[in-house]
């Protein structure tokens, strides 16, 4: 069989490489070509320069080569010449899509290519997302999420979301369709206790990217005033909010809390090994893996309690789970599970994490919609 696989609109190889993400990306599709499920797999990207940095990572055996990426040429990188790439995109590729038994997608804006290409394909479609972006946005932006949704879900072979709360979101507006839930998944292989509770830094680690929506500003203030600013915390990620994040921390001289960088995914196993705590208190998620990274790793993780997180966490028990997102209320639980015993929620954590979401378990579930 052969695989088509569209990057979600915009993205690219590059993209991956430069957000440190290309190891923890690939790794699903090089668990496709080493357990033969696809003899061929097509990466269609939206870089123009994907082409060279994929033959460097083929000349280093830095990735299967089974995978082949098809990607627009310098003369696609106006905003114009990307209207006509992907005009053209199912004529100039004509010899590779009728011949695709799949495609498939990693989110929501990343279908509308596929569905064209359907049109002269018989492929199925796989209509795979993350999260359900019509859900947080406003205006033109959620008229556009909605009417691809409604889309993708009508003439999408089958699909799948992370989450119980997302299928009944696309249950109501779209009607029923042929979704399953699927969670997200990590490498559990890296992505584990490797020092216990005990030995680590009485300190708070976020990774993710800088945004309103990771609720960015409660975070600082929180850790600004006391009784939390006594805990230092680290800062690893990349986004619109990190020149508010500097400002923030210059103009207040604030010491207890740092900005990292962005890290690379395959650096991340060491980073939540150094922390006790982890912290994000979104306002809305999916299924975020940097939070089933941090609780494989046995970070005690302190997360609003929104349907993202309530699927992965039982309070108190492998993670906590926050309803004020207010300084008292974090140390009022601090001081509790030094009682109910920290190591224990840490192992809780990483046990529930290395059963339930690994890398493995996806593949075995999302293999049984590719062979049916």
């Amino acid at each position: 069989m052969k695989l088509m696989f569209f990057f979600t609109r915009g993205m690219s190889l590059e993209n991956w490489l430069d957000k440190g993400i290309f190891d923890r990306e690939k790794e699903i599709f090089e668990k496709y070509a080493d357990n033969d499920l696809f003899e061929k797999i097509y990466w269609v990207s939206f870089g123009v320069n994907d082409r060279k940095l994929y033959a460097k990572l083929i000349a280093s055996e830095s990735l299967s080569r089974r995978i082949e990426i098809i990607a627009p040429s310098k003369l696609y990188f106006a905003k114009i010449g990307r209207c006509v790439y992907f005009l053209l995109f199912p004529f100039r590729q004509w010899q590779l899509i009728k011949h695709c038994d799949f495609f498939r997608t990693n989110q929501v804006d990343g279908v509308l290519l596929p569905l064209y290409c359907k049109l002269f394909s018989p492929a199925k479609l796989y209509f795979r997302c993350g999260w359900i972006p019509s859900k947080s946005s406003t205006g033109f932006r959620k008229w556009y999420f909605k009417f691809i949704e409604k889309l993708g879900y009508k003439f999408a072979d089958f699909a799948s979301v992370s989450n119980e709360a997302d299928y009944l979101y696309i249950e109501k507006n779209y009607g029923k369709a042929n979704i399953a839930i699927l969670g997200n998944y990590i490498n559990t292989a890296k992505f584990k206790i490797s020092k216990p509770i005990q030995k680590r830094a009485e300190s708070f680690l976020f990774v993710g990217r800088f945004s309103k929506q990771k609720n960015i500003e409660i975070l600082l203030n929180l850790f600004c005033e006391a009784p939390l600013s006594r805990y230092n915390l680290s800062l690893y990620g990349e986004g619109e909010m990190q020149g508010y994040i500097e400002l923030f921390i210059k103009k207040r001289n604030i010491t207890n809390i740092r900005l990292m960088g962005k890290l690379f995914n395959d650096k991340l196993p060491e980073i939540y090994n150094e922390h006790k705590y982890y912290i994000q208190l979104s306002t809305w998620e999916g299924m975020p893996k940097t939070v089933l990274e941090a609780m494989a790793c046995g970070c005690i993780c302190f997360c609003s309690d929104i349907a993202g997180f309530q699927q992965i966490m039982k309070n108190k028990s492998n993670g906590i789970l926050l309803s004020e997102l207010s300084g008292d209320e974090i140390s009022s639980i601090l001081k509790q599970i030094e009682l109910i015993s920290e190591e224990m929620i840490s192992v809780n954590a990483s046990d529930y994490i290395q059963h339930n979401f690994s890398l493995d378990k996806y593949f075995e579930n999302e293999y049984q919609y590719y062979i049916q």
